[in-house]
């Protein structure tokens, strides 16, 4: 679980595998968390190290993947081993777990370049602000969004992904030197939990009246930021299934020995406009 306390994902992750548990909890089962402050490589295999050291009792594993050559040969010397491993919420690149849980998110980047092009149908010029590249599925929603518009728009420029450590202030350092760097910029993709740091710098700019912002996630969070005008539209996450379904699957598989029916379990993504609330 990332950022315990200050990750409104992540708590819902751990909001559906709580549920999950109550269901089976007859089969005397029980989730131990390992709780991630940083989201780096290091801290990741440090645990994993520790969960497949002899005797330590446990007989699965639920994760979401940094993006780490080491992390995936540990997760495959540790399935090898009889292990099962469900990735939850990304995958890895080259790894191949009992399944996969959460959204198709090549999917919800061809939907993000879609609904973009609807508001800006002769679009340009768009801006990238993501997360660092540790995690699987932030590098496929952003390699399918800008597929699908260099598809449609012949010649658009698309500014490279700029990474950041996910902190208010240098989400709002690196908005403002992009919108001030690219100023023709007609559309800034922000997939932050700081949309009110990219909101300030967008209106320091002076381009709250005319550049699209659009990001991803929860309902919950991003309704007020719809309704307040701060982003014109988001793609929905429903991390809570995340957890649930992630931890059906692994209890299902242990308790029964049965195999989920799909090796992607993808939970419904949807689009989130003003008219939605």
């Amino acid at each position: 679980i990332n950022n315990p306390g200050k990750n409104l994902f992540s708590e819902q992750v751990k909001d559906g595998l709580e549920a999950v548990l109550k269901e089976w909890k007859d089969y005397n089962v029980a989730f131990e968390y390992f709780y991630l402050h940083d989201k780096g490589a290091e801290e990741e295999l440090e645990y994993l190290e520790q969960i497949s050291g002899d005797g330590n009792g446990y007989d699965g594993m639920i994760i979401k993947p940094v993006n780490d050559l080491r992390i995936r040969k540990q997760l495959v010397d540790m399935q090898q081993n009889g292990m099962p491993v469900v990735t939850c919420t990304s995958n890895l690149d080259g790894f191949e777990p009992l399944c996969f849980v959460g959204q198709n998110h090549v999917k919800e980047g061809r939907m993000a370049a879609n609904m973009l092009l609807k508001c800006i149908p002769d679009l340009n010029e768009v801006a990238i602000l993501s997360i660092k590249k540790i995690i699987f599925a932030r590098i496929q929603k952003i390699d399918s969004f800008t597929e699908y518009l260099r598809q449609k728009r012949k010649g658009i420029c698309i500014h490279k992904m700029i990474e950041y450590q996910e902190t208010a202030e240098e989400v709002y350092a690196q908005t403002l030197e992009t919108l001030q760097a690219h100023p023709n910029t007609e559309a800034l993709y922000a997939h932050t939990r700081h949309l009110d740091a990219v909101h300030r710098a967008v209106v320091e700019q002076k381009r709250n009246r005319d550049l699209v912002v659009f990001s991803f996630g929860s309902k919950e969070n991003l309704k007020e930021y719809i309704q307040q005008g701060k982003i014109t539209f988001a793609i929905e996450e429903t991390s809570y299934g995340h957890g649930y379904f992630a931890g059906r699957e692994i209890l299902n598989y242990l308790l029964t020995g049965k195999l989920p029916e799909e090796k992607n379990h993808y939970i419904p993504s949807s689009i989130l406009i003003e008219e939605t609330f």
